[in-house]
Parts: structure tokens; C-alpha cells; sequence
């Protein structure tokens, strides 16, 4: 079973966020304000080069979590994020950037990305389960208020939750092109 655990962050509240955003954007024609973008990186990895298909597009979601996570502890999506995501999650994490520029929260601690083994569903696209942990997820609104962690209907989520991806090979690249969380299905790590 091919399984890479990743420290990374977010909280719950703003996966909601997320997913509410996600929903949105396939029906709508997207944000309109701009959310500022910073200048990427040239910080060289250690990791070594996936090989085949399975392993290039869990590299490729892989690198979408770390701009993601990025984004959510700085409040600023780095310009790599067209590289490793389609228009639709494009839209969806500029959304849920709005969601935490509005309500003045920032990640403060880390979560953990724990991958399943890449199902191939097409030709060019696999489903990979990421078990996010948020155990360790902290997020406080400026001034040091913590922001309450939950289901949208006030139950506790499930902890680790299940969250499905669709990546698909676009334009020579594997990108995320799907986001699913699973609010009550919790990881059997």
C-alpha cells in the first residue's frame, strides 16, 4: 500500500469552507476579487522521481497540499497553484481564502496527510483517500480567539476524516481536479 504521511495545516472550519466553495464553483462562474499571490519558492527537495502514473499523480497531489496548506497558514495562495490544480479547485481555494480573509482566521498549527493507495478510474486520472489528521489543527482568529472546530449541523467531526481527491493528468501535468470530503467517515489508519 503505497502510504505518505505529510505534516501540513488547516482546520475543520476551514475544510467546510472549502467544500462549501468546492460546490459552488462548478455552478457558478467563480469569485470575482483577486486574493494576493506571492512569488514561488526555489527551495530544492530531497524526494525521489515517481515513476509510474500512480506515483506521479500522488506526487501531484501531494504538491497541491503543500500550496494549499501554504496558503491557509499565510493567507496568501502562492502562484504555483495553476501547476497542481484545475479551474474548479483554483476557484474553490480562492473562495475559501475569501472565507478566512472575511472572518480574520489563520492556521496556527499543523494536520497530517496520511495517502491511500491511487485507484485509477480513466485513463488519466486516479482517486486518492487522503486520512487528514485534526488532531493537532488550530485556528485562531487575529487576536488569539480559537475557532470552534465542527460539523456544520454542531456534531464533532470524525477525526481523522476521509477525504477523497480526483487527479487527473491535464496539460502534461497531474492535477487535483476534485475535492470530497467525508464529514462523518472516519480513516480505518
Amino acid at each position: 500500500m503505497l502510504s505518505r504521511t505529510r505534516t501540513t495545516l488547516a482546520s475543520l472550519a476551514t475544510a467546510v469552507a472549502f467544500l462549501a466553495a468546492t460546490s459552488a464553483c462548478n455552478e457558478a462562474e467563480g469569485p470575482s476579487t483577486t486574493i494576493p499571490s506571492e512569488t514561488p519558492s526555489s527551495t530544492p527537495t530531497e524526494t525521489p522521481t515517481p515513476e509510474t502514473d500512480a506515483e506521479k499523480a500522488a506526487a501531484g497531489l501531494e504538491a497541491y497540499l503543500a500550496v494549499r496548506d501554504k496558503a491557509y497558514q499565510t493567507g496568501v495562495i502562492p502562484k504555483t497553484l495553476p501547476k497542481v490544480a484545475d479551474t474548479n479547485i483554483h476557484l474553490a481555494l480562492q473562495e475559501s481564502m475569501r472565507f478566512r480573509l472575511e472572518t480574520k482566521i489563520r492556521a496556527t498549527a499543523h494536520y497530517g496527510h496520511s495517502l491511500r493507495e491511487p485507484k485509477k478510474i480513466g485513463a488519466t486520472s486516479y482517486q486518492i483517500t487522503d486520512c487528514e489528521d485534526w488532531k493537532a489543527a488550530k485556528e485562531i482568529k487575529r487576536g488569539g480567539e480559537p475557532v470552534t472546530q465542527g460539523h456544520p449541523n454542531g456534531e464533532a467531526m470524525a477525526n481523522p476524516i476521509t477525504v477523497t481527491y480526483q487527479v487527473k493528468l491535464i496539460d502534461g501535468r497531474w492535477k487535483v481536479n476534485s475535492a470530497r470530503f467525508g464529514r462523518n467517515k472516519p480513516c480505518n489508519a
